[in-house]
């Protein structure tokens, strides 16, 4: 097993948002204040934990690798909150892993057992706040 490859595969898809719905896409991570006003909003990849699950006697073990998607908006207008475009970005991210209608799992273009979204999206606003970020947990489990 290599890795890097399920990494990229991932990156790959998450590639795909650039320019329809992230002015930046990533694999590394930005402090949202470093950033220029032109980089938002924002999405960006970082590797995660990695599980190894023991298999039977003579077979190998169960390998998930995880990954920690990064989002950042922010809103130049100070009336309006960042949230409601945090939340259709996170929509954007989660319809983008969702599985094939016909498998019921997203195999990355074949080489992944399966992709998705696991546990809790951490977000990260304030009422008055204009800008927002949510850090999505990604799990990639490799056959």
């Amino acid at each position: 097993m290599i890795r890097e490859t399920y990494y990229s595969a991932l990156f790959a898809v998450l590639q795909t948002l650039q320019g329809s719905a992230f002015s930046l896409v990533s694999r590394k991570l930005l402090l949202i204040g470093n950033m220029n006003s032109t980089d938002f909003p924002a999405l960006f990849m970082v590797v995660h934990n990695q599980v190894t699950a023991a298999g039977p006697i003579g077979l190998p073990g169960k390998r998930t690798l995880g990954a920690q998607l990064f989002i950042y908006v922010s809103n130049p207008d100070a009336t309006v909150s960042a949230d409601p475009l945090l939340n259709t970005l996170i929509d954007v991210v989660e319809a983008a892993l969702a599985p094939s209608p016909m498998s019921g799992t997203q195999t990355l273009g074949g080489i992944a057992q399966h992709c998705w979204i696991d546990g809790v999206t951490e977000v990260f606003s304030g009422s008055n706040s204009q800008s927002a970020a949510a850090i999505i947990p990604v799990k990639i489990l490799v056959p």
